[in-house]
């Protein structure tokens, strides 16, 4: 088998495993919110109003979790309320918004639909954001064909996400509950207390890399 393929089929495996949460794990705080200047990962602004500004426990492995997040996101960006730019053959441009009126969306946490994977019209992917080194890496949203990708690094623009879903961050507020039993932050420690909770092969597999 050419080295090439080889590669492709290793970037392929981590990439689902990181899809399927199993490469999330550490601090909560690695989480990008809308607070400052600047653009932020699509997925981060999804994980924002799933969350309710990381207010709210969430199950990240349910897909029902993001669908209602990323239609909001996705009908804002459609008419132009959240901007929104990407990488295309090295150089990040703004993408026109209509592009994702109606697009249909490979969810966090899933294996890609095989509808999807065999359309070669174009589709949201929406990965986990793991850390910057990952999401640099080519961890990422994207918007893609059968064919490849289109679109990667996917950002939105930070002010209008937090206008449009200005929900207020626990470091913000006064309070004394501990962030980490008040998020719902699908990757790193929110993601650990969940499964910590939970059973099933997904939890077991997941809490035995943490070992």
């Amino acid at each position: 088998m050419p080295a090439a393929t080889e590669r492709s089929q290793e970037l392929d495996e981590l990439f689902q495993k990181v899809r399927r949460g199993e490469l999330m794990e550490g601090d909560v705080s690695a989480q990008i919110t809308p607070e400052g200047t600047g653009y932020m990962p699509l997925y981060c602004a999804a994980h924002w109003i799933a969350t309710k500004g990381s207010t709210l426990q969430i199950n990240p492995l349910d897909l029902e979790v993001w669908k209602s997040p990323l239609s909001q996101l996705l009908s804002r960006i459609s008419s132009d309320e959240v901007a929104v730019t990407g990488l295309r053959k090295g150089e990040r441009k703004k993408i026109k918004g209509h592009i994702f009126a109606g697009i249909s969306v490979d969810y966090p946490f899933a294996d890609t639909p095989d509808e999807l994977l065999l359309s070669s019209k174009l589709y949201l992917s929406s990965c986990p954001y793991v850390d910057d080194e990952h999401w640099r890496k080519g961890f990422n949203d994207s918007l893609q064909t059968r064919y490849g990708r289109k679109w990667s690094h996917l950002m939105v623009l930070k002010s209008d996400v937090l206008r449009h879903w200005p929900f207020s961050s626990p470091e913000n507020e006064n309070s004394t509950t501990p962030l980490a039993t008040k998020t719902g932050a699908p990757g790193r420690q929110a993601l650990c207390i969940w499964l910590s909770e939970s059973t099933g092969p997904v939890a077991t597999a997941v809490t035995r890399r943490r070992v």
